[in-house]
């Protein structure tokens, strides 16, 4: 079990549930997953790049990610269909808790003027959003 999460389990659980006074812990939120998205322009055409990046997600991951590939041709972007144009990954389980308390801990204290995470990053459906436009202030 990794370590943040088992603080959330036997701490930040019971801390909402009685700072809340839920009636059922059933409805204390909690984490799914963790959905990340890179997309690079013209970054594609590139193979050294494209596997130096690609190798980079992984190390900060732990977990191999996956090409997208383009649907259609787009002649305006120059991107033909089945190019790859970006890179997804979900992480699940122990590696979504490691790579959340890395994120929170260690990396976002880094940016340059970091302020906090804004609440209204927040959907309709409880998910929340933000941005990072540089990768290398991951550990």
């Amino acid at each position: 079990m990794s370590y943040f999460m088992k603080i959330y389990k036997e701490k930040i659980f019971w801390d909402l549930y009685y700072h809340y006074s839920f009636k059922n812990i059933m409805q204390i939120p909690y984490i799914l997953k963790i959905n990340l998205n890179s997309c690079c322009g013209n970054f594609f055409f590139d193979k050294k790049k494209i596997n130096a990046f690609f190798i980079d997600i992984n190390n900060i991951c732990n977990q191999k990610p996956i090409f997208v590939k383009c649907k259609k041709s787009i002649s305006e972007f120059k991107i033909k269909k089945n190019d790859n144009i970006a890179i997804k990954l979900t992480l699940r389980k122990k590696n979504m808790y490691n790579f959340l308390y890395k994120t929170l801990n260690l990396s976002l204290p880094l940016i340059k003027g970091f302020e906090g995470l804004s609440r209204n990053s927040f959907d309709d459906f409880g998910n929340y959003n933000f941005g990072v436009k540089d990768y290398s202030i991951f550990p």
